[in-house]
């Protein structure tokens, strides 16, 4: 692994951990975070020496050899095309890594399924999982030390940044060579959405769905309070208010710092009601910037606008309601707040599969109801996932490239196989009721995609649960939607943009850290003046190199517009 990945591993660890610990005090010892002087370190030595300095030539000249040399070794552990077949002898176990928490029962699934996968490929699978706590992080030492053989992988969580970086191989000459039948069933075009300055470096899941973002709620609160269901910005202010003075004792929204995407400076769950308002609040990332996608070049300044600062007077108004925390940037993320009556509504990275599993959790709650609304009904923006969303990608390092491309083929190729990672072992951990419909066995442990394997999945076998029916209603209507826009119908736009931040790596940290320590707490709606608070957020983003920034990320935006065809 190059040390220039290696400063981009640590770069990437040092950003996420500062968006999911949005307290940090502003330093006042001018010192830097360990993690950023290490990225710093490891970059500087890359940097081109002065011309006049020939002991740093020699040196800059010595990196590049050594550079070219693990180029080389890379390219030797790739298999060429013309390989022979694959020598499964020995047996040989592969790690997979998931993000997530690890199932109960995860052991007995993996006994059973490891039966098969030894009879086949003499090969053995061993799961790991990140937790949800921190798992940015945590990702990103895995790949920096090769900790598995293969992982999870998605637009999300930066698959472009991590591919540019060296961090995953080439599937495309692995899928051919040793997993034809995978590469001719997912088709040329589907995999080459996924390459990344032309090189493919993950295999999608073949089920096909709409991850647009929405508010699940307690609609029985509504009901019972007289308010408005929360349908657009206005009515959302007069749902959680309303239930707020009926019952002061109800805990309205669980509120805490996000990480959701690591471009998105809706830095708390709160101000995720601003996906009402904006076409692509996502969107609204670390840069500043808005757009609209209707008009993709357009970019709009948001930090340095009016709607900004109503905005963050707006989310100080709510948290001085007692809507949430005041303490809420220490929170830790809560999963399971709704189904747990810590909150009245779930407003942050929610989508209508996570609303139909929820409404199977509290189905036997007495008196709940959930509903469900699309913040696309109000923007009008809605589209498919991306093939990017849900991956698996081989890491760079790994022993067994072969063997992984091979079990990744088994796992979503086989039936028997699939059914069984995603769901357990029929009679011990589900059974098939006489509508055909998947239904878990009390205390068994091993739920519904209990590995959280998104990348597996496959239409034709994926099981479907009682509200399969309820999840297919929200798709068509998001389809209606997507295909009612303005211009580009039913079209990601940005969802193959692959940000490349090389030349603003040091300022990026140094924006982030400013995000973490000024533009959390306004989010947060804690602080005292957000006037104020916005013109000190202002001039310490603008002083950490924001600019520099800017003009270098809008170039790519614009290339990359021009490149797809969007104007």
């Amino acid at each position: 692994m190059t040390k220039k990945l290696l400063a981009l591993l640590l770069a990437l660890a040092m950003i996420f951990t500062a968006i999911a610990c949005g307290t940090a005090a502003p330093a006042d010892d001018g010192e830097k975070p360990a993690a950023q002087e290490e990225a710093e370190e490891a970059e500087e030595e890359e940097d081109e020496a002065e011309p006049e300095a020939p002991e740093a030539e020699a040196e800059e000249e010595a990196d590049e050899e050594e550079d070219e040399a693990e180029a080389d070794e890379e390219d030797e552990e790739e298999p060429e095309e013309d390989e022979g077949e694959l020598d499964l002898s020995e047996t040989a176990t592969v790690v997979l890594y998931q993000i997530g928490d690890e199932p109960q029962d995860l052991q007995t699934v993996l006994d059973a399924l490891n039966e098969k996968l030894v009879a086949e490929l003499n090969t053995k699978l061993e799961v790991q999982f990140s937790t949800w706590v921190d798992y940015r992080p945590k990702y990103a030492t895995i790949l920096q030390t090769v900790g598995a053989d293969m992982c999870y992988g998605a637009s999300w969580l930066n698959y472009q940044l991590y591919a540019m970086g060296g961090a995953f191989l080439d599937v495309e000459p692995l899928m051919k060579n040793y997993a034809p039948d995978l590469w001719n069933w997912i088709g040329e075009e589907k995999m080459n959405g996924l390459a990344v300055d032309g090189t493919i470096y993950g295999i999608p899941n073949m089920w096909d769905e709409y991850v647009m973002f929405g508010i699940a709620y307690r609609k029985d609160l509504a009901d019972k309070y007289e308010v408005p269901y929360p349908e657009s910005f206005e009515k959302a202010e007069q749902y959680f208010q309303g239930v707020h003075e009926a019952d002061p004792d109800q805990a309205i929204i669980y509120n805490g710092a996000s990480d959701a995407s690591a471009t998105n400076t809706l830095v708390t769950t709160g101000s995720s009601l601003l996906y009402y308002k904006y076409p692509e609040s996502d969107e609204i990332n670390f840069y500043g910037y808005l757009w609209d996608p209707n008009d993709p070049k357009n970019l709009k300044d948001y930090w340095f606008s009016d709607e900004f600062v109503e905005d963050a007077k707006l989310m100080k108004k709510w948290c001085d309601a007692g809507w949430w925390s005041r303490s809420c940037l220490s929170a830790e993320a809560d999963t399971e707040a709704l189904q747990n009556n810590r909150c009245i509504a779930f407003i942050s990275g929610c989508n209508a599969n996570k609303f139909c599993g929820w409404v199977n959790d509290v189905k036997d709650k007495d008196g709940w109801e959930l509903g469900w609304w699309d913040y696309a009904e109000n923007t009008g923006y809605a589209f498919p996932a991306h093939p990017n969303h849900n991956l698996t990608c081989i890491i760079n390092g790994t022993q067994y490239p072969e063997r992984c491309v091979k079990v990744i083929e088994y796992l979503m190729m086989n039936e028997e196989a699939n059914k069984m990672i995603q769901c357990g072992l029929e009679g011990t951990h589900y059974t098939m009721n006489e509508d055909g419909l998947y239904e878990q066995i009390p205390d068994s442990g091993y739920g519904y995609e209990a590995c959280d394997t998104w990348q597996l999945r496959n239409a034709d076998f994926k099981l479907t649960q009682t509200t399969g029916v309820l999840l297919q209603q929200c798709f068509d209507r998001e389809e209606e939607l997507a295909y009612a826009r303005e211009k580009y119908p039913n079209v990601n736009v940005s969802g193959a943009f692959a940000e490349n931040y090389d030349n603003y790596s040091t300022e990026m940290s140094a924006v982030q850290n400013v995000i973490s320590q000024y533009l959390n707490p306004i989010f947060a709606g804690v602080v005292d003046d957000p006037e104020a608070a916005i013109d000190e957020f202002r001039q310490k983003v603008t002083d950490a190199g924001l600019d520099t920034i800017r003009d270098d990320y809008y170039q790519q935006w614009i290339d990359y517009c021009d490149a797809f065809g969007f104007e």
